[in-house]
């Protein structure tokens, strides 16, 4: 079997093969021949490679472009290497999330790659001689293979246009495309007025069937005819003609320049390229009406303008029969609600196409909403039009159904606690107004129901029961939206104390300020928390808050996220104050000792640095004067200590501003103390080391004395008589 690979790759060698072949006889003008028809195919083959590349760049970046991030790549063949633009492209095509590696190391692109072509195979897309290694080598057939399939399986394919059948059969693709183009255009070979405009058109092929641009504009006006002047058309030469058809199709139906003219108006065009820009155009434009981008588009389109029609005239005709008229606005009202189903589906499928206009989708959105309106108003019309106190709780049905539908609009969260308490209080008043009668309507619509003399005759039974359904919705969603206004309510009235508190809180773990600015904060403390009693008001109305949260949660909705929430708000304001009010006790400790440490250091610092000064001064004076100075040492010790201390815990609190000048007075005071505690300490040990001194010497003398006494009384003669000895 032929590989799928080669083929793509070199379109024309199976025929030079076949010419090779069959040639048996080589003589010497043969073989220039032959060398004359392998340059020819060579230069063929290099220049379907150039066409293929750029527009196979062309179209990938259509795609990367939708890519989150976006890419843009420059050069087919490069910038795939590393496989990261190739997992992209996959991303976007497939709408899946596959695994990359972001390194740039041979082994990251190989992997990317890899990951890339096995994603492919596991969805049954066959890529025969394809290897990782050879993107990553950037070989240009490969590359151009494999966007080919990509192409073939995610643009051609895919198509709407295509039944099951040639889905499942991946050959029968190209014949497809090329069945849908002749559909389109059939009208220009028939016996039609167009024949005579566009003469002899038959496409056949996606090569010289489209060379000379007349099957691109035909194409263009089978879809939109007002875009395209055929008989001007045909007096334009080639390249003018397809240059028209690209412009107008690029600017007017969104469809991509992936080829030029000077790409097509060759001997023989590349037949993907053309292939791959037909494509587009079948995937905007399959057989559908003016205006609508795909048939199911056109088919809700189709609707949509029918039934706005019917509906603009039945809501301003007079009622004739209102149980006929109700029975006709029920078969309309089940029939909207099977197409807003198929809308809905719609809208899924087609918002992460890229090929779907999102304006598109907003129209169509647009005109189903103003259809809810439109049938809103027809059954207001029949309610209001039902007689005597049916039509007074008919009425009131109606009133109540706005303002439960009309929901809370604004932003709760976006609005401050001021603006929230304001409009939840005019909600609750307009909730009231409404809804404080709904028992009273209750009870007149059940009397009139069991009225036998009503029922067929001022109303059918089938409006009747509807109205007793929208009456049991709206007993369930005002009770509902009552509980949940009054949570609101009180919410935001413990919100807006709560900030105050949090706002106050986030003051205090600031750092502080000067003794001023600490005393201010201390006094804002005060009036807070102990004349205006803030946290304390907050806890008073927790009881309420709590009870109203279970009052909503009673209504006992499964998967209620909204009971959830109002819980969770419940228990995370009860944590915060629990943890509000041991910081608050905390702060108030820290104000006051701040404060206290501020007044030691402006009551200590001055005199403890007049002290340093006159004790280097008297360091300098007498042995006497210094003595009697220092005397009291101890005291200005404790003096120093304390300061020191107040002046640390000043730091630890104190903003960068007034930690700066501490810190640097703490550095002076501890120098100059150490400085004279050092000079006391040495003067001390130098009165003491004079003392001993003084008192050796004093001694010594005595002594030296002692011994010369003994010495002269020994060398002195004594008369040998009791009397002198005595003496």
């Amino acid at each position: 079997m032929t590989s799928p690979t080669r083929v793509i790759s070199s379109p024309t060698a199976s025929r030079v093969t076949t010419i090779i072949q069959n040639t048996t006889v080589i003589s010497p003008r043969s073989i220039s021949t032959r060398s004359q028809l392998e340059e020819s195919i060579s230069t063929l083959q290099n220049e379907q490679e150039r066409v293929q590349k750029k527009t196979f760049t062309k179209w990938v970046n259509i795609y990367l472009s939708l890519h989150e991030p976006a890419y843009y790549i420059n050069d087919l063949f490069e910038d795939f290497r590393d496989g990261t633009k190739l997992v992209a492209l996959l991303e976007v095509l497939s709408g899946q999330t596959l695994p990359i590696e972001r390194g740039k190391k041979r082994a990251h692109c190989l992997s990317n790659v890899d990951n890339a072509l096995k994603y492919l195979e596991s969805r049954k897309i066959k890529l025969v001689n394809i290897r990782p290694i050879d993107i990553v080598d950037g070989k240009p057939m490969m590359i151009l293979g494999l966007i080919w399939m990509l192409i073939l399986c995610y643009q051609i394919e895919d198509s709407s246009m295509f039944d099951e059948s040639s889905k499942d059969n991946r050959s029968k693709a190209k014949e497809a495309l090329l069945e849908w183009v002749r559909k389109k255009t059939s009208g220009y070979y028939s016996s039609s007025e167009s024949l005579r405009q566009i003469d002899g058109l038959d496409v056949r092929d996606f090569t010289s069937s489209w060379r000379d641009g007349l099957a691109f504009n035909a194409l263009i006006h089978a879809i939109r005819p007002d875009l395209v002047d055929l008989r001007r058309v045909t007096r334009m030469d080639v390249r003018e003609r397809l240059e028209n058809a690209f412009t107008v199709a690029e600017q007017q139906l969104g469809v991509p320049r992936l080829i030029d003219a000077e790409d097509v108006d060759v001997v023989k065009p590349d037949e993907k390229s053309i292939m791959t820009y037909v494509a587009q155009f079948s995937r905007r434009f399959p057989d559908l009406p003016f205006g609508s981008i795909n048939k199911e588009h056109g088919e809700l389109l189709r609707w949509v303008s029918d039934i706005r029609q019917r509906l603009t005239l039945v809501i301003e005709a007079p009622i004739q029969d209102i149980q006929a008229e109700y029975k006709e606005y029920v078969k309309q009202l089940r029939e909207f609600i099977e197409k807003q189903k198929q809308w809905k589906a719609f809208e899924r499928k087609e918002s992460k196409s890229p090929n779907f206009p999102g304006e598109k989708l907003k129209e169509l959105k647009d005109f189903f909403d103003d259809i809810t309106l439109r049938m809103n108003r027809w059954r207001f019309k029949l309610d209001t039009n039902l007689p005597g106190e049916l039509g007074q709780v008919a009425d009131w049905i109606n009133t109540a159904e706005e303002v439960l539908s009309r929901g809370i609009n604004f932003d709760r969260l976006k609005s401050s606690p001021e603006e929230n308490i304001q409009r939840f209080n005019q909600l609750n008043e307009e909730h009231a107004a409404i809804f404080t009668d709904k028992e009273v309507m209750l009870k007149t619509f059940q009397r009139v129901k069991r009225d036998s003399s009503i029922i067929n005759k001022q109303i059918s039974l089938e409006h009747l029961t509807n109205l007793n359904e929208r009456l049991d919705i709206i007993m369930n969603a005002s009770e509902e939206r009552g509980r949940y206004l009054e949570f609101e309510e009180i919410r935001w009235k413990v919100q807006k104390l709560f900030v105050q508190l949090e706002f106050f809180i986030m003051e205090l773990n600031k750092k502080q300020g000067d003794i001023n600015q600490t005393e201010k904060l201390y006094n804002e403390y005060q009036r807070k928390i102990y004349d205006e009693k803030l946290h304390i008001n907050i806890e008073s109305l927790l009881p309420e808050l709590n009870r109203r949260a279970q009052h909503y949660s009673q209504l006992g909705k499964k998967d209620d996220h909204i009971s959830k929430e109002f819980n969770a708000y419940c228990e995370n304001i009860r944590k915060t104050m629990k943890n509000f009010n041991i910081d608050l006790k905390t702060k108030e400790n820290m104000l006051q000792e701040t404060i206290n440490n501020w007044k030691i250091y402006h009551n200590l610092y001055d005199s403890l640095e007049k002290w340093f000064s006159e004790g280097e001064h008297i360091l300098r004076r007498s042995s006497e004067e210094k003595l009697n100075f220092f005397v009291n040492m101890e005291h200005w010790s404790q003096i120093h200590e304390k300061l020191r201390l107040a002046i640390e815990r000043l730091i630890t609190v104190c903003d960068d501003e007034f930690t700066t000048v501490l810190h640097n007075k703490l550095l002076f005071i501890n120098r100059r103390w150490k400085e004279i505690v050092e000079s006391v300490q040495q003067f001390k040990q130098n009165e003491s080391i004079k003392k001993k001194r003084d008192e050796f010497y004093a001694g010594r003398a005595k002594l030296l004395d002692t011994l010369d006494k003994i010495d002269r009384e020994m060398q002195e003669h004594l008369p040998c008589t009791i009397k002198a000895l005595r003496e």
